[in-house]
């Protein structure tokens, strides 16, 4: 097995790049500045500033006082790859809350429900604590979560959440990136598009200097 030295060498630049964004982000989910951050992995700040600017590349030393110190993963700080914590475990209370994002994008967005709808905003504007214990809006997202939907893009959504802390940041997030998946994913209606634009042609404006012609249609101003 690669020791860490070795490990930190076989990484690209593009990696070492993300690893300098990675650190800032462990950072500022610490609560602490760089200054204090510094202290408490033994490095000095210059450092420590030096790395976040990817301007230098950290040894085996002060990866390890970095997961010691704040618990983060030396694979995920190096390559981006797996959870910040490390940890394996699924989180099965997070996963069905992207899962019924998803399904409540898929009604709104696909068969315009307007409960989905409904529902969408009271979490968009985090109410949706002050009706959930109603019986049909239980009921609502009980069906919501029965709905079949596409497995790989819960699983996609997960992975890119799962080192975000801040649930209410990672739920907005995979609610508004499924609402968008969804609408990328409507038909598109061709004969509305031609009419759209056909109608556009009749009245689009070109400036000739002192008159303005309408397709279709000519006049001078005094």
């Amino acid at each position: 097995m690669k020791d860490i030295e070795q490990a930190i060498s076989d990484v690209e630049m593009s990696s070492l790049d993300g690893l300098a964004s990675r650190l800032g982000l462990v950072i500022a989910l610490s609560g602490m500045n760089q200054g204090e951050f510094a202290k408490a992995i033994g490095a000095s700040a210059a450092f420590v500033s030096d790395v976040v600017r990817g301007q230098k590349k950290p040894g085996a030393e002060f990866l390890l006082a970095i997961r010691q110190a704040v618990k983060v993963s030396i694979d995920w700080l190096l390559t981006g790859e797996g959870s910040m914590s490390g940890e394996s475990r699924i989180d099965l209370d997070w996963m069905r809350a992207i899962r019924l994002r998803v399904s409540l994008a898929e009604l709104a967005c696909r068969e315009n429900n307007q409960m989905a709808r409904a529902v969408l905003d009271l979490i968009e504007n985090e109410r949706l604590t002050e009706v959930v214990d109603e019986p049909a809006i239980q009921s609502f997202l009980n069906s919501a979560l029965d709905r079949p939907v596409p497995i790989d893009l819960i699983l996609t959504m997960y992975n890119s959440q799962v080192w975000n802390q801040d649930r209410t940041s990672a739920g907005k997030t995979v609610l508004s990136d499924a609402i968008a998946y969804f609408q990328a994913k409507k038909p598109v209606d061709f004969s509305a598009l031609l009419h759209q634009e056909k109608a556009e042609s009749q009245n689009s404006q070109v400036n000739i200097g002192s008159g303005n012609r309408i397709a279709g249609r000519d006049y001078h101003e005094e």
